[in-house]
């Protein structure tokens, strides 16, 4: 305090003895801050022309290899910002105003092709740093950062790494003038960066360059998106607002700490995700974290966080939906806001589909990062189905036909040319005594009122005996029928996800029904559906799968007698389940069989119940089908 007194005094002095006010030389001499004006880039070298002379702070890094100079209490006013590089070591140099609070610090950054030593000198208002061959110590290692930003950037920020020990930075020899007094005299030293190594794992998925996950975050929620690259922290002592300086340079945004947020980190955490360290620091020291919009994340103690919450002011917006339903996204926000601990009030309008809330600031910003996460475009699915019916027809007719008939006149079994139990057989040739066997397609009803033929008659076969006045016959018929029928249908429908399709294949069955009351009767005619029914649900799973909720269901009219108001009955075969695919995959279902077996005998009474002798007069028709449905199903992801 006296030292600082006395400077102080002398330039007093100095000043009302030259004629100058002393009230406004000492604010003046006070609020003096050196500025850096022009940067020249030399080949393996580079010149900063300042308005005076300036302390600095110096480091490196190895991955990748910089050289990194902090000019304290300096405003930055050069006219470019990024510079190419010359010379064999120097690749590029980038510049800008690295803070404005407390104090001014600028930045200069020079990307090297290697490692390699440097030496600075300073001459009162130039600084000269200089590349030489051999290798220069580095520091541990700093954080991994993206490629050089475009000079479009207004201010350039890199990652805080280890500051080595004081590399004997020039102090500026103290100048006669007054002024300049001054400025060395309120030039503060700012304390060692804390330890910051980051290290990629080989083994983990590249990660996005620092630019792109800047992007990614300002777009959604940044708690939620947090950076999975591993690192190592390493912190003695740190205090608490340096380490959260270094997390703000990683992330790409800016955060604020509340004013009970104080102290310091002790912490080594080695090969750890970044997310797991940032929450590894939030827990140890009892921290909460509130995003402001998606630039800002501030940092304060649940307690704090608390009062913010009551005090803040509730304003009303309206967010519009573009593709979910205002009603489902309402309840949604209903919750999150409940589970946060505020009373936010949301309300749905149906005719424009919006969704009205009344919150806080913070409220707006979780609803705003809620919503572009559940309201986007859904996704399609082409659903080609393959449906094929196989059936099995089997039949099986057999049947005869007896004929008699006798030339003799006055027979006691009938007149001549005709039979007292048959009819007349026509143009015949009657053959030698003996058996004859063949076709007779001559004949044309049955003699002995006989006449129990095939349905369908494929084949026949005769035989008979002849006498002298009579002629006996029996046509044997039979049928048999095997057929194998394919019937394919091939039906693709499009879907949104997690909407069922439905494909229908029917017949519409109608019947009559009848309802009397007292005096009238109504009838009217109803109808029911028969035929193939596939209900299809898929689901797109993230990794590109799909879920398909399967329900085939076939039915068709049965042989039972009609139910009450004749409604006809129906046989109905189904199936449901779920089944997890490749895009593309295809799934079979199959089993599904209606099988069918009619026997059907006619017969003469009492001659057809004879046993053996019974078949003579016996006609017996036997059919089998036999139907087996099966479906193909292949989902197909259809793309933007």
């Amino acid at each position: 305090m006296i030292k600082r007194f006395l400077f102080k005094l002398m330039a007093v002095i100095i000043s009302a003895a030259l004629g100058a006010p002393s009230c406004a030389a000492l604010p003046m001499l006070e609020a003096a801050t050196v500025t850096l004006d022009r940067i020249d880039v030399q080949p393996d070298q580079i010149d900063l022309i300042t308005s005076g002379p300036v302390k600095y702070h110096s480091f490196v890094t190895s991955s990748p290899p910089r050289l990194i100079i902090e000019l304290l209490n300096t405003e930055f006013r050069a006219a470019d910002r990024f510079y190419k590089g010359k010379g064999r070591w120097l690749k590029q140099v980038r510049s800008g105003q690295y803070s404005r609070d407390p104090d001014f610090v600028s930045r200069i950054v020079l990307d090297l092709t290697e490692m390699a030593k440097y030496e600075i000198s300073s001459k009162l208002n130039r600084m000269i740093i200089t590349l030489a061959g051999a290798e220069m110590p580095a520091a541990q290692a700093a954080p991994a950062q993206a490629k050089a930003e475009p000079p479009a950037k207004t201010e350039t920020k890199e990652p805080q790494a280890q500051a080595p020990p004081k590399t004997g930075a020039a102090e500026a020899k103290a100048p006669t003038q007054p002024i300049l007094l001054a400025q060395q005299f309120e030039t503060q030293e700012i304390p060692d960066a804390p330890d910051l190594e980051i290290e990629m794992d080989q083994k983990e998925e590249k990660q996005p360059e620092p630019a792109q996950v800047r992007s990614q975050t300002r777009r959604g929620d940044v708690l939620s998106n947090l950076p999975r690259d591993r690192i190592n922290l390493s912190f003695d002592k740190t205090s608490i607002a340096d380490v959260f300086k270094l997390f703000e340079d990683k992330l790409g945004i800016n955060i604020v700490l509340a004013q009970d947020v104080a102290g310091s980190v002790s912490i080594n955490l080695r090969n750890v995700p970044f997310d797991e360290a940032f929450n590894t620091v939030m827990d140890m020291y009892g921290l909460v974290a509130q995003q402001m919009g998606t630039h800002v994340l501030r940092i304060m103690t649940p307690a704090t966080l608390a009062k913010v919450r009551q005090s803040a002011q509730k304003t009303t917006k309206v967010y519009m939906m573009n593709y979910s339903k205002a009603d489902e996204i309402a309840e949604q926000i209903k919750a999150v806001a409940g589970a946060s601990g505020r009373q936010a009030q949301v309300t749905v309008d149906k005719t424009t589909n919006a969704i009205v809330v009344t919150d806080t600031a913070e409220g707006h910003a979780e609803a705003v990062r809620l919503i572009s996460r559940l309201d986007r475009r859904p996704q399609q699915v082409l659903i080609e189905a393959k449906l094929m019916e196989l059936s099995q027809n089997r039949s099986l007719d057999m049947g005869i036909k007896w004929d008699y008939r006798s030339t003799e006149q006055n027979n006691f079994l009938g007149s001549p040319g005709t039979s007292m139990i048959g009819q007349s057989l026509s143009n015949f040739a009657l053959p030698a005594g003996g058996y004859a066997i063949g076709t007779t397609p001559q004949v044309t009803g049955g003699g002995t009122s006989v006449n129990l033929p095939a349905n369908a008659v494929f084949g026949q076969f005769t035989f008979g005996r002849l006498t002298d006045r009579a002629y006996f016959t029996a046509t044997l018929q039979a049928a048999a029928a095997k057929g194998r029928v394919k019937i394919l249908s091939d039906p693709r429908i499009a879907t949104l996800n997690n909407k069922p399709a439905v494909i229908d294949i029917v017949t519409k069955i109608p019947f009559v029904t009848s309802n009397a009351t007292l005096n009238t009767v109504e009838t009217k005619v109803e109808y029911t559906e028969v035929g193939i029914r596939l209900s299809v649900t898929p689901s797109i799973n993230a990794d590109g799968r799909v879920t398909l909720e399967l329900h085939p269901e076939v039915s068709q009219p049965s042989n039972t007698i009609a139910g009450v108001n004749n409604a006809p009955a129906v046989d109905k075969r189904s199936a449901q389940t779920t089944v997890l695919v490749k895009d593309n995959d295809t799934v079979v279902i199959g089993g599904l069989v209606h099988d069918t077996v009619i026997n059907q005998v006619s017969r003469v009474p009492l001659l057809g119940d004879i046993p053996i002798v019974g078949w003579l007069f016996r006609n017996k028709s036997v059919k089998r089908e036999r139907q087996e449905l099966i479906i193909f199903v292949t989902p197909r992801i259809m793309r933007d």
